[in-house]
């Protein structure tokens, strides 16, 4: 822990992706079932196509990196990825067409898969091999981790505000997470896998 701490990428990276576990893996899990139910009256083919855009998304976005090789700013990448997915998230707000929540759940998965590659490219080129599997573990624990803390946070927000206003609020917080990340740390300027 020490080791990922020190580190003024990896400890970003790591603090990045807490955030993505309990921010946005807690908002998949939990709003996206009930914006489909409730603003939709959709049931499982709704769903199914939902996660087919998001994870078509992910796919594409994953493939489309190792087309075009590395990045020059993977830590700006994945900034500038979460900014994008706040955006999308916060849209999920506004009952529109279900086409177009289609449309948003794609390119939160385009940012998600950018998010995912490029964050463990930083971590597994910036960790110190003697440390690396146990950086890579906290980097999996704090996507996976977070993920039942946010689905049980954003799950009680969405019974409080109904599952569309909810998704306001891990939008503004992630946008929280990533201001702290530009003042307090150097990962948009030295992203550099």
């Amino acid at each position: 822990m020490r080791a990922a701490v020190r580190s003024d990428v990896v400890w970003p990276v790591l603090v990045a992706n807490l955030a993505v576990g309990v921010l946005y893996v807690g908002a998949f899990l939990v709003l996206l079932p009930l914006i489909v139910r409730d603003g939709y009256a959709g049931g499982s083919v709704e769903l199914s196509l939902v996660s087919f855009g998001f994870w078509g998304g992910t796919i594409a976005a994953t493939l489309a990196q190792i087309r075009l090789g590395a990045l020059r700013r993977p830590g700006r990448a994945i900034m500038v990825a979460l900014a994008l997915g706040a955006g999308v998230l916060a849209a999920m707000a506004w009952p529109g067409p279900f086409p177009v929540f289609l449309l948003l759940c794609l390119v939160w998965g385009l940012g998600a898969g950018v998010v995912m590659t490029q964050g463990r490219t930083i971590v597994q080129a910036a960790a110190p091999e003697t440390h690396r599997a146990r950086i890579l573990s906290l980097f999996q624990l704090g996507l996976m981790g977070g993920a039942p803390l946010g689905a049980l946070l954003i799950g009680y927000l969405a019974a409080f505000t109904g599952p569309r206003a909810a998704a306001v609020y891990p939008a503004a917080c992630m946008l929280f997470v990533l201001a702290g990340l530009l003042a307090r740390s150097r990962l948009w300027q030295r992203g550099e896998a």
